[in-house]
C-alpha cells in the first residue's frame, strides 16, 4: 500500500518504507530505524483528532506492554507535520483475521493462541481497563510466531463509557453495542467470539447475506449461535463458548482469567499440551451466576481459576493490583462432569501437527497451519480482495477505482476527515465523493453471490 498523496510523516531517526494500513483514527506505517537497526510499526494520528487520543493508548501500553501477549511499545513522539505517533513492535505476519478467513485454525493452535490472548486481556483488566475491541484483526503474529494483542485506543475504565459509536459489531457484546458502560465481562464476550472465529473462519454473527450493522445488531441481541460444524470441537469447548457468548452478562464467564482457565481445562481433556501463563485452579472468584433452568436440567458449573494469580513473565500479579469486578452471588453447583473421548487417534494427529504448531508459535515463518482433516469446508467460498484500489482528486471530487476478476458486488465504508463513517454498495468498482478538506478514506470488500465477504482493502486521499 502506497502513501496516498504528499510526503509521509517525517520522524527523526526513522526512514519511511511503506503504508501498512489506515483506520478511522490513525494510519500505521512501516519505518526502518537507524539505531538500533530494525523495522518498526508507527501508528500516526490522522489529521483532525485530538493529541490525547494516542496519549491515552501510550499511557496504557506503558503499563502492560512487557506482557508476552501484548504488542511492545517502543516509543512515542510527534512527527514533523505535528501529529502524535506511537512506535510499536513490527509484526511481519498477517493478523489472525486475514489468516483464518481463508483457512480456519487447527483446534490445538486456536486454544493455545486464545489462552495467551486472554492472559494479556487479564493483565489489561488488572491495570484497570476494559479493552473494548478484542477481535481477530487486533491479534497480530510476532516475528517469533506468538499472538499479540494490539490496538488499545478504545480501552476504558470499568463503569465509564466508550467513545460513542466506536465498536466492532461482529465481536462486541450487546451491552457495548447499546452504549452501556464498560465492564470486564464485555471483553469475555469478545474473547469468545474471537475464538469462535478462529475455529469457523468468520464471526458467529456474520450471515451468508445481509451483514449491515443493523442486521448484525439484531443477531447479536438474540445471541443465537449457529452450529459450529467441526467434529474435533468437544462438547466441553462448546460449553465454554456458550458461557462466554451469553447475552446476559450476569450468566457470562466474568473475566479473562476464568475464560483462559476454562480453555486450559479443555486442553487437558484433549490430553494435549497445556498453555502456561495462567495460575492453576483456585477458589472461585468472580464466577458467572448459573443461568436459571428447569429443575430437571441443572446447569453445570464452569471451570474456574483464582483471578488474583495470573502469571506474567514468571511473576504473580499481586491481588491488590486487580480491579474487583462486581461478583454475582456465589452459587454452589455440582462440579462439571464432561465426557472424555478415547483420543489415541487424535494424539497421533497432534504429534503429526507438532511441527506446524511449533512453526506457528515458535518460528513465525507460517501465517496459519494446514487445514485439519476435521476442519469444516466452506461450501460458499471467500472471494479474493479487490485489486488496484486507488483514489484521485479531480476538481471538487475524489474518485476511487478498483478491479476484481469475479462475479461480485462491493461494500464500502467511507471515513470523512471529521471521522464520520458512511456505508454503501457499488456494482461497478468505482465511487466518487466530495473532496472535503482533510483526509478521506475508503475501505472496500468484495461480496459474492452467496454473501461471503473478502478481506478489506483501504485507501486514503488528502484534499
Amino acid at each position: 500500500m502506497r502513501f496516498p498523496q504528499g510526503n509521509p510523516p517525517e520522524i527523526p531517526g526513522l526512514r519511511w518504507t511503506r503504508l501498512l494500513g489506515v483506520g478511522g483514527l490513525a494510519e500505521v506505517h512501516l519505518y526502518r530505524q537507524a539505531i538500533p537497526a530494525r523495522d518498526v510499526a508507527v501508528k500516526v494520528l490522522r489529521p483532525g483528532y485530538a493529541p490525547d487520543e494516542l496519549a491515552h493508548e501510550a499511557d496504557i501500553l506503558t503499563q502492560i506492554s512487557a506482557h508476552p501477549s501484548i504488542v511492545t511499545l517502543l516509543g512515542a513522539g510527534t512527527s514533523g507535520d505535528g501529529r502524535d505517533y506511537l512506535m510499536l513492535e513490527y509484526c511481519p505476519v498477517t493478523n489472525l483475521a486475514e489468516s483464518v478467513r481463508r483457512e480456519p485454525m487447527a483446534l490445538t493452535v486456536a486454544l493455545d493462541a486464545m489462552v495467551r490472548i486472554a492472559s494479556g486481556v487479564e493483565a489489561l483488566n488488572r491495570a484497570g481497563y476494559v479493552h473494548g475491541d478484542v477481535k481477530p484483526a487486533n491479534v497480530l503474529i510476532s516475528a517469533f510466531g506468538l499472538p499479540l494483542l494490539s490496538d488499545f485506543g478504545l480501552a476504558t475504565a470499568p463503569g465509564e463509557r466508550y467513545p460513542e459509536g466506536r465498536y466492532s459489531p461482529l465481536w462486541a457484546s450487546p451491552e457495548q453495542a447499546a452504549g452501556e458502560p464498560a465492564a470486564f465481562s464485555q471483553d469475555v464476550w469478545s474473547l469468545g467470539t474471537t475464538l469462535w472465529t478462529l475455529l469457523a473462519g468468520h464471526s458467529p454473527f456474520e450471515a451468508p447475506t445481509n451483514n449491515s450493522r443493523l442486521a448484525i445488531a439484531s443477531r447479536v441481541s438474540e445471541g443465537k449461535l449457529p452450529l459450529l460444524s467441526r467434529a474435533d470441537v468437544p462438547a466441553q469447548l462448546r460449553d465454554v463458548l456458550a458461557a462466554s457468548i451469553h447475552t446476559d452478562p450476569r450468566y457470562r464467564i466474568q473475566n479473562a482469567a476464568l475464560f483462559a482457565k476454562a480453555l486450559q481445562d479443555v486442553q487437558r481433556t484433549l490430553n494435549g499440551p497445556v498453555t502456561t501463563g495462567i495460575a492453576e485452579i483456585g477458589p472461585s472468584q468472580g464466577q458467572a451466576k448459573p443461568e436459571p433452568k428447569a429443575a430437571e436440567q441443572p446447569r453445570r458449573a464452569l471451570p474456574f481459576v483464582d483471578p488474583n494469580a495470573t502469571v506474567v513473565r514468571g511473576m504473580v500479579l499481586p491481588a491488590e493490583a486487580a480491579p474487583a469486578p462486581a461478583a454475582p452471588e456465589p452459587v454452589t453447583k455440582p462440579a462439571l462432569k464432561l465426557s472424555r473421548f478415547a483420543l489415541w487417534i487424535l494424539l497421533v494427529g497432534v504429534v503429526a501437527a507438532a511441527v506446524t504448531t511449533a512453526v506457528m508459535f515458535s518460528t513465525g515463518t507460517v501465517v496459519s497451519p494446514p487445514a485439519s482433516s476435521t476442519a469444516p469446508v466452506d461450501p460458499l467460498g471467500v472471494p479474493d480482495p479487490v485489486d488496484g484500489l486507488n483514489g484521485t482528486k479531480v476538481g471538487d471530487q475524489i474518485a476511487w477505482t478498483w478491479s476484481h476478476p469475479g462475479d461480485v458486488t462491493f461494500n464500502y465504508t467511507l471515513t470523512s476527515p471529521d471521522g464520520q463513517e458512511t456505508e454503501g454498495t457499488s456494482a461497478t468498482g468505482s465511487v466518487s465523493v466530495a473532496a472535503n478538506p482533510g483526509t478521506t478514506c475508503i475501505e472496500v470488500v468484495a461480496v459474492n453471490a452467496e454473501g461471503r465477504q473478502s478481506t478489506a482493502k483501504s485507501s486514503c486521499v488528502d484534499a
